[in-house]
């Protein structure tokens, strides 16, 4: 038997809850958040930024809709999921390190500097993105060969130049 949690959550997915209205909403309000922390219109300017955080949006995912990109709900369903559990870790290691240490957040800070911990905040997340599809590093690369001329080999040529620059980044994430 269907729980009527399961009930709700698959009609609010036929509805378009998931894959348009909860990112449009989580879109408008990043963007006029960016808005509001820039100023870019002056102080008191709410309207504005309302009324163009909201336009911005329905252009995003009108785009989206339109291209035929109807799995960014799942994607972001994905990397929200996987973002709760790295915070849930987060918070896991802190309670195992606030038994050993008194004041774990001091020691973390003496021994990461918070450059070294913005970087590992960057790495985790980017990370998270590539894992979830967000980033899609390989399309990425091989329609960024693509543009840029055509290679010798075709196809085959672009594989092998995609392979090495994936390797290149590899070398260079290990080197850090």
């Amino acid at each position: 038997m269907v729980s009527p949690f399961e009930a709700v959550a698959r009609k609010l997915g036929e509805l378009g809850v998931y894959d348009f209205l909860l990112p449009w909403i989580i879109t408008s309000a990043i963007i006029w958040g960016l808005l509001e922390k820039s100023k870019l219109f002056g102080e008191g300017s709410v309207a504005i930024n309302s009324v163009l955080s909201i336009s911005i949006s329905f252009f995003i995912w009108g785009f989206l809709i339109f291209t035929g990109s109807n799995e960014v709900g799942s994607m972001l369903s994905k990397f929200f999921t996987q973002i709760s559990f790295v915070a849930v870790g987060f918070a896991a290691i802190l309670l195992v390190g606030s038994l050993f240490y008194p004041d774990f957040p001091a020691a973390l800070e003496d021994r990461i500097p918070k450059e070294s911990m913005f970087w590992i905040v960057i790495v985790i997340g980017l990370a998270i993105a590539i894992s979830v599809g967000l980033i899609n590093v390989g399309r990425t690369i091989y329609q960024f060969l693509s543009i840029s001329g055509s290679i010798p080999g075709g196809d085959a040529s672009l594989l092998m130049v995609a392979v090495i620059v994936l390797a290149l980044l590899l070398l260079i994430v290990n080197a850090f």
